[in-house]
């Protein structure tokens, strides 16, 4: 499974990239080959692929079924959950808050955050974006409560509960450990910068600035909307 999807991954990095010498349509046909293999290999219900070259998307295709039981086939325009892709729109926000002085990358977290308990070291926001404050990752319990069905969060603040009074597991700065917690934090900073939801406004502005042109809407505020869940509560993916 591994050979697979390294193979397809170097046939869609190569397409990218233009290394092979061959006409576009021929290296677009191996591409094709391969990603269709890998679907069928892994029993991949369906997925939507998009490979760009110099700035331009030079194919763009669906593969099998947003919706399995219904036949609704995948295209390039199917809405898929953005996962951690949701680290890189935040990021985007953040950098807007950097630049309009709102948010110090060097401060503690309490500074945006007052109620996230003190820990046995100082927490920076720089150190969250970095992967090095020392907050954990899912654990297999979170797993397990998840596919329960519960419990829902419906704030930021309220899903900080999952992990805020877990120890870190190192001094921020020493080590890297990856975590999603962090980024649920970084979220929660971004709202205590700015006054809760207007969180969503700079979250918004990582699709502008990468040119999207339709993402989920619900907020309602203006061009900038974007659903509350995908960015407030799913920030760290």
């Amino acid at each position: 499974m591994k050979t697979r999807l390294c193979s397809a991954l170097l046939s869609l990095a190569a397409l990218a990239g233009g290394v092979c010498g061959a006409p576009l349509s021929t290296e677009i046909a191996r591409a094709h080959k391969v990603v269709e293999d890998l679907v069928t290999a892994k029993r991949i219900p369906g997925f939507s692929i998009a490979v760009a070259r110099s700035g331009r998307i030079v194919w763009s295709e669906g593969f099998g079924f947003a919706n399995v039981e219904q036949g609704v086939v995948v295209t390039p325009l199917t809405r898929f959950r953005l996962g951690s892709v949701s680290k890189i729109v935040t990021t985007a926000g953040l950098a807007r808050l950097i630049e309009e002085g709102k948010v110090d990358l060097d401060a503690p977290v309490q500074r945006y955050v007052p109620d996230f308990p003190q820990k046995q070291w100082p927490i920076t926001t720089r150190e969250l974006a970095g992967h090095l404050a020392g907050i954990r990752h899912y654990s297999e319990q979170d797993f397990a409560i998840t596919l329960k069905g519960g419990p829902h969060y419906d704030s930021v603040y309220a899903a900080l509960g999952i992990f805020k009074n877990d120890p870190l597991l190192f001094e921020p700065g020493t080590k890297y450990s990856y975590s999603s917690y962090g980024w649920n934090l970084i979220s929660a900073v971004m709202e205590g910068a700015v006054g809760g939801r207007l969180f969503v406004v700079y979250a918004a502005c990582g699709f502008r600035c990468a040119g999207a042109s339709q993402y989920p809407r619900r907020s309602g505020i203006g061009d900038c909307s974007v659903q509350d869940v995908v960015l407030s509560a799913r920030s760290g993916g």
